[in-house]
């Protein structure tokens, strides 16, 4: 698209493999060549990308199952954010704590599930080719506790006249 001083904005999204976010940049490429030159051409869109999950529905359950017996009967909870590296074959090769859930039994299960269970669709370099990509994420360990019945409510006075 054209503006009034002859400039074409271009768009495109790249996708860092390192973060795993889409970043948005813009470049302003010049319409008007010298005399003699050849009109530029918009770059090729960049192949890159971060690792995907694959089948996530499928694993992630089984991750945050993956709850360690003794912190089950220590009635231990919580929230456990990991890095995990994925090879070109989409395979967790690394888990690192990123947020601790200040049990370390906790933090050891998230990673030994997400290694376990996790299957990844490799990042991509800039030819498109596998390559190495890290994922972030929270893993959530929770006891589904059996709801406690609400107090009774003394029945409402009544009067007589």
């Amino acid at each position: 698209m054209l503006n009034d001083g002859g400039f074409m904005r271009l768009r495109f999204l790249l996708h860092s493999a390192t973060t795993g976010s889409l970043l948005a940049t813009s470049a302003l490429a010049s319409t008007q060549s010298e005399p003699g030159a050849e009109p530029a051409t918009a770059p090729a869109p960049s192949m890159v990308r971060g690792a995907t999950p694959k089948n996530i529905r499928q694993w992630a359950p089984l991750v945050a199952q993956n709850y360690p017996v003794e912190a089950v009967r220590s009635e231990l909870e919580g929230r456990v954010g990991v890095q995990v590296e994925i090879d070109p074959t989409g395979a967790v090769s690394r888990c690192m704590v990123t947020s601790s859930s200040g049990h370390a039994i906790l933090d050891e299960a998230a990673c030994k599930g997400m290694e376990r269970y996790a299957q990844f669709n490799p990042a991509r370099d800039s030819e498109g080719r596998p390559a190495r990509g890290r994922y972030k994420t929270t893993v959530t360990f929770a006891l589904h506790k059996p709801a406690t019945p609400p107090a009774e409510k003394p029945a409402p006075a009544s009067r007589t006249i």
